[in-house]
């Protein structure tokens, strides 16, 4: 594994664990600001690992196309 990648990875665990101790003191805000930048690293350091590069820049780039299910609001 890059040192990048584990690097993030570290990071993305320690972020969750701050989430997690924020859910538990009800600090709802703060807790989903940790929990979505742990699920940003974690989805960064993975994409260096099966890429062997960095990721793009521009987050949209890294997003489901239009139009796919992941994407949409409400739908089942």
């Amino acid at each position: 594994m890059r040192e990048e990648a584990r690097r993030l990875w570290i990071q993305a665990l320690e972020d969750l664990k701050t989430s997690e101790i924020l859910l538990e003191s009800k600090r709802y805000h703060a807790s989903v600001f940790f929990a979505e930048q742990a699920a940003e690293r974690a989805l960064e350091a993975l994409y260096i690992h099966l890429k062997n590069d960095l990721p793009p820049k521009n987050a949209q780039s890294l997003r489901a196309p239009k139009g796919s299910r992941s994407g949409a609001r409400g739908s089942n």
